[in-house]
């Protein structure tokens, strides 16, 4: 399992962007400068934050700065900022400048002048968050001059002056927090512009060179709040040694800004309107330089996925190996995933490690594209379907089920993730035929490369499984036709909304021993076997039912009738269930060997003896099949 933090291992090869970003707000000629750094939830925005904040300590031991950049940095002051954690706090803008203020001080390299004078245009900051508190509280009270003086206070204490002429000119109107006598907005910008005065001058008989302020989670806060984070910024926006990193996804700002400006100046009055010129107005105002994260690629994403997977089966040494082995194969080829043939070349500890990852990495490159399709390569959707894929296999474990197959599994998932209609369709197909449905026999089967393909079998597949997507999908490894996928539903039955007895009627020990019986593998067939002889006898019936009916379903497929006839040569209870399934199948699909196998079991003085010298005298009549001319050998065999 992985955890949702941001992190500065870098899994996504995005120290590219934390470097191109950190050039920027160190270029003295850029100054002032805000970036915003955008980019969808979970794209990893934070995690470029927090590489930001480690190159730029010139302490930190872990920086990917040069020397010379380290010591250019002592004279820079690095402040990081979660708007969303004090999004709690009763005025987030004077939280923003407390938070500056407080950090600054903090910066003990700066000397104690620095800490003295944060702390006294800190008290400015407390004293503006007490008077919008004092108003808030009592305005209702307030009436006549007091309430006159008051309210500008607290509608444009933090905003600038660009912006309250933006905004009347826009509007038409004059802000709610403006009042009669024409001077209110000055006093309250008076404030605005003393305390930029008062803070351009601490930074200038400091020993700060630059300060660059990192601001995350922007976007997880209210609009409101958002917003009043924005107008904070403003403060700083023509001190010329300031530079800000706002990261966001640009949908959730350009709404918040479009929510709390519904004026006059939206022609449609359409308040979700985002492209509104306001809202671009604002932002081309605030950002000087827009930097957007692209979505992962499918070899980046096959490259993302391989690494979580280091990181749960490796050390940290091994996992460090893996991730230089991939900034170095960046050099000579960007476009090259990091293949699990590359990780499992790297001098890894113990074999049985690299066994259990190769199986992983495995599934990871089968599934790699899919992933990328459904979840539009966003970091944090992957990891979240990576968890609830190794969530799903620890509910199999400790309920005992043992033969779920990874692949299988993570097949499925993709399914459930990408087209939940077709995956609720796909239950109702293995409910209806005891977990191996026909329909997966026919997409796969036929490999259809039209639509046309599959309408001819409407009846059996309905129309929109022709969809390019979906055929895609049949054809990811491993085929799933010859596997019981009631296991599977039941992992997953908590997306279906479906009763428990619906969606698996055998236990998962006597699903794994009939699973072991259909096996490929020799070892696993004789295993299964021993299993059977200590069943009780309504298990046992149960045993004979599932695989005669699995005969049934795939009549071609030899193991069925191998697994069969193997336990009808001990027992009764499984003869009978082989001679109804043979009975029940179409006697050009009976493979010759399984005829040759009744022939035999057969025993003429037992009522079961008979009905097995009836069916092959019944094959004979079929001599231009292989079963029927099967039966002829048999019969002149005696």
């Amino acid at each position: 399992m992985w955890t949702d933090n941001e992190t500065t291992r870098d899994y996504l090869g995005y120290q590219i962007h934390a470097d191109v970003v950190r050039g920027l707000v160190t270029d003295p000629s850029l100054s002032p400068l805000t970036i915003g750094l955008f980019g969808d939830w979970g794209g990893g925005k934070s995690s470029i934050i927090q590489m930001l904040q480690r190159d730029l300590d010139p302490s930190n031991e872990q920086s990917q700065a040069s020397d010379d950049e380290k010591e250019t940095y002592k004279k820079f002051a690095c402040i990081y900022f979660n708007g969303w954690q004090l999004e709690g706090y009763d005025d987030s803008r004077a939280a923003l400048l407390s938070s500056i203020l407080n950090e600054l001080g903090k910066l003990e390299r700066f000397g104690p002048k620095l800490k003295k004078d944060s702390q006294k245009l800190l008290k400015s900051v407390d004293w503006m968050r007490f008077a919008r508190g004092v108003v808030s509280m009592g305005a209702a009270s307030l009436a006549g001059t007091h309430a006159a003086w008051v309210a500008p206070v607290t509608g444009v204490l933090f905003d600038t002056i660009d912006n309250v002429k933006a905004t009347k000119a826009r509007s038409g109107e004059r802000p709610e927090s403006d009042v009669s006598d024409g001077q209110t907005d000055e006093k309250g910008l008076d404030l605005i512009r003393e305390f930029r005065d008062s803070f351009a001058e601490l930074l200038a008989n400091s020993k700060v060179k630059k300060m660059i302020v990192l601001i995350d989670d922007l976007d997880r806060c209210m609009p409101e709040r958002l917003v009043d984070n924005l107008e904070a910024i403003k403060l700083f926006l023509n001190l010329g040694n300031t530079a800000f990193v706002i990261a966001a996804d640009e949908r959730i700002v350009r709404q918040a800004i479009a929510l709390r400006y519904h004026t006059n100046a939206y022609e449609n009055k359409d308040t979700n309107n985002v492209d509104a010129p306001v809202v671009t107005d604002y932002l081309e105002k605030l950002i000087q330089i827009p930097y957007r994260i692209p979505r992962l690629s499918p070899d980046e994403t096959l490259t993302y996925m391989n690494l979580l997977y280091c990181e749960k089966h490796l050390e940290d040494n091994e996992i460090r190996k893996c991730i230089d082995m991939h900034v170095e194969q960046q050099v000579n080829n960007r476009y090259a995933p990091l293949t699990k043939k590359a990780i499992l070349s790297e001098d890894i500890s113990k074999e049985s490690k690299k066994q259990r990852l190769g199986e992983d990495l495995g599934i990871c490159e089968t599934i790699a594209p899919a992933v990328t399709e459904i979840l539009k390569g966003n970091p944090r959707q992957i990891k979240r379907f990576l968890n609830a894929f190794e969530l799903r296999l620890q509910v199999a474990e400790k309920s005992h089920i043992d033969d779920i197959q990874r692949d299988v599994l993570a097949k499925l998932m993709v399914l459930e993730y990408s087209h939940p209609a077709q995956y609720r369709q796909l239950y109702d197909w293995q409910v209806a035929f005891d977990g191996y449905p026909k329909q997966l026999r026919i997409l796969e089967k036929d490999r259809p490369h039209s639509s046309n393909d599959l309408l001819q079998k409407e009846n059996e597949v309905p129309g929109e499984w022709a969809k390019p997507e979906l055929v895609k999908w049949a054809r990811l490894a491993p085929p799933l036709s010859n596997i019981d996928l009631r296991s599977y539903f039941w992992l997953t039955r908590d997306t279906l909304d479906v009763p428990l007895a619906n969606t698996i009627a055998i236990s998962p020990f006597l699903q794994g021993v009939i699973n072991s019986l259909l096996s490929d593998s020799d070892a696993k067939r004789t295993e299964a076997e021993k299993r059977v002889h200590e069943l009780t006898s309504s298990d046992a019936n149960t045993v004979a039912v599932a695989l005669a009916n699995f005969i049934i379903r795939n009549p071609e497929e030899p193991r069925g009738y191998r697994a069969l006839s193997s336990l009808a040569q001990h027992s009764d209870v499984y003869l009978n269930e082989l001679v109804r399934a043979i009975k029940a199948v179409e006697v050009k699909d009976l493979p010759p060997f399984i005829v040759v196998s009744l022939g035999n079991l057969r025993d003429d003085s037992t009522p079961l003896g008979e009905s097995i010298r009836d069916l092959i005298s019944e094959l004979v009549q079929h001599p231009d099949t292989r079963a029927g001319r099967a039966a002829i050998a048999v019969l002149k065999r005696g």
